[in-house]
């Protein structure tokens, strides 16, 4: 591998657990706050965390 691959995948790596800290903030913020377990919010976040993971590993089988 090049730096520039070792660059590519530390960005998307980065940009993952960001996208992973938002959403869990979301979700403990939105149940702390609201209660609202069964709201369309937490579903969506919920299939977005899945969605991240499947890409997750996608990235780790490419490289």
């Amino acid at each position: 591998m090049n730096n520039t691959n070792i660059e590519n995948v530390i960005l998307k790596f980065a940009i993952l657990l960001v996208l992973v800290y938002n959403i869990f903030r979301t979700l403990a913020t939105e149940y702390i706050e609201l209660r609202l377990v069964n709201s369309s919010l937490v579903k969506y976040s919920l299939f977005c965390i899945v969605v991240l993971f499947k890409y997750n590993i996608r990235i780790k089988v490419a490289v």
